[in-house]
């Protein structure tokens, strides 16, 4: 996908859609001491549960869905935590969240901003209301963009600073941050801010944010160094061997070997609540390097496989129908 149509690096953002997105469980520690199962430390003010949180990620979409299990990390000091949000705000929360399911991000935006108004204390609805903008940003002419740029990155920064241990938000930051020129409020050193105060609080979580924000930077020789050391440690870890296989996709580098990591994190045992999310991807990144290898069959299996686990998967329509 693309942010803003503009012919800067910057601009290309990473092809994903909330359809896939997962919750991958990855406990951590939140400003009242609870843990949490979704997608990173979600905010303490959220009533939402993990599923419906991690289907609205936008920027998240792709990077988190692939996030295996971490340790619980360390968080900032505890915050007071906010009044309960009312059951409307609530309400107009998921009422987004099914919105953003069926691709109508403009219409999500409207019940998401009705969330933030009735609940301002709310992080995560701030995130789900930024992550919406980037989206909807995404199909908009470049005036238009522009702003719904804006919007996305006033309420990342606030979802943040309500809740600093809202890692959601902070890796959308990381990426919106990486991706989007200046005019838009892109900043490359914001970004790399971000990850190291993602690392700060989680270790194992900041590893994983400084693989995204390689990948977001271009920076494919050291982010390939960071998955072959785990790799070494960890040979079975979903998040390193789908990062290898979409890397042989991305830099066109090392098909065979792409394809060799993608199929065995295919073989990896995950729970059903996790499958279609992360393997409809795994499976379009795999069909695109059997597509490279001249194995049409494999490919066309591999497409057919991500539609039938996320059937809104607008690349594997598209690839599937030039597929000759």
């Amino acid at each position: 996908m693309k942010y803003l149509t503009h012919s800067a690096r910057k601009f290309q953002i990473p092809k994903s859609l909330p359809s896939e997105a997962t919750d991958t469980t990855i406990p951590n520690k939140t400003q009242n001491g609870g843990h949490v199962a979704s997608l990173g430390t979600k905010s303490q003010n959220s009533n939402t549960n993990p599923v419906r949180t991690a289907v609205t990620c936008g920027f998240l979409a792709l990077f988190l869905a692939l996030l295996g299990p971490v340790t619980p990390g360390l968080a900032s000091s505890p915050a007071p935590a906010p009044a309960p949000a009312p059951a409307d705000a609530e309400a107009s929360y998921q009422l987004g969240v099914s919105l953003m399911l069926q691709d109508k991000h403009d219409e999500a935006i409207a019940h998401f901003d009705k969330a933030v108004a009735l609940a301002p204390d709310n992080s995560e609805y701030h995130r789900a209301l930024g992550d919406a903008h980037g989206l909807v940003a995404v199909h908009a002419s470049k005036l238009h963009a522009l702003g719904h740029a804006k919007k996305c990155k006033a309420a990342l920064e606030k979802a943040v600073a309500l809740d600093p241990n809202n890692m959601q938000a902070r890796i959308s930051l990381v990426l919106f941050y990486i991706h989007v020129p200046g005019i838009a409020g892109g900043s490359d050193k914001k970004g790399w801010k971000q990850v190291e105060e993602i690392e700060k609080l989680d270790p194992a979580l900041g590893w994983r944010a400084r693989v995204i924000a390689c990948m977001a930077d271009k920076r494919h020789a050291e982010a390939r160094a960071l998955l072959d050391a785990k790799l070494a440690s960890d040979p079975d870890c979903y998040f390193t061997l789908s990062q290898i296989g979409r890397l042989a996709y991305e830099t066109k580098t090392d098909t065979d070997g792409g394809i060799a990591a993608l199929q065995r994190a295919l073989q990896l045992q995950l729970t059903p609540d996790q499958t279609s999310p992360r393997h409809a991807r795994v499976q379009y990144w795999l069909g695109a390097l059997h597509e490279r290898n001249k194995d049409k069959s494999s490919a066309r299996a591999a497409y057919e496989a991500a539609l039938a686990l996320s059937p809104g998967m607008k690349e594997a329509k598209t690839a599937l129908a030039k597929l000759k």
